[in-house]
């Protein structure tokens, strides 16, 4: 018997929601956020009553929330209800940043023809400085990004710089996402010393 155990251990953090599962695929599971909320917090939401709900329902075997026309497990004939002792665990372990928009290209497989999309240093800022508040505990798989390069971004790339491994003490390994233009050996061999022995997977995105 197959089960999925994703919303029960992963968190992708967008600008305006957060999501336990790839949104395309579990729509019910996510939640609309507001960024700047000074009562935003990222642990309430991986515990809001709307992701409880879904991986209960989970547990009895109820797959209602996913989509059973993207989701490739959900449509599997052998698909069955998740086993209930993953609902004990305390914080998602899989993270996933994906709120800076900003990327140095402009390809048609990732944004709209003549549409710009602007990042917003403020919610970029204030976002990541709560995810190292709420989830940097619990992570131990983290990946950047997927809105955007992660190496075009001035925030990430300050904070990739500025790495405090003591912040995150169950982080095993770290994914960046990127078009690798701006990915120069000169700055993973000079700039990313403190993140760099946690990196062990770099997915390139190349434009059809």
């Amino acid at each position: 018997m197959t089960y999925c155990t994703v919303p029960f251990k992963r968190f992708e953090i967008f600008q305006e929601k957060v999501s336990v599962c790839c949104p395309n695929y579990l729509p019910g599971g996510c939640v609309d956020i507001k960024p700047l909320d000074p009562n935003l917090n990222l642990m309430d939401l991986w515990n809001n009553v709307r992701m409880r709900t879904v991986r209960e329902q989970m547990c009895r075997g109820d797959y209602s929330a996913c989509s059973e026309y993207l989701c490739p497990l959900v449509r599997l004939p052998d698909i069955g209800p998740v086993p209930k002792k993953f609902l004990d665990v305390e914080g998602p372990r899989h993270v996933k940043l994906s709120f800076d928009r900003g990327c140095n290209l402009h390809c048609r497989s990732c944004r709209e023809p003549g549409k710009i999309i602007k990042t917003d240093d403020q919610i970029v800022h204030n976002l990541l400085r709560l995810f190292e508040r709420d989830l940097s505990q619990s992570v131990q798989f983290l990946e950047a990004d997927g809105a955007g390069d992660p190496f075009f971004s001035k925030i990430y790339r300050s904070w990739m710089i500025g790495f405090d491994p003591t912040r995150y003490p169950n982080l095993k390994s770290v994914k960046f996402h990127t078009n690798a233009q701006l990915f120069s050996e000169y700055f993973w061999n000079n700039r990313l010393t403190l993140i760099k022995p946690y990196v062990n997977a770099v997915e390139i995105s190349i434009d059809a």
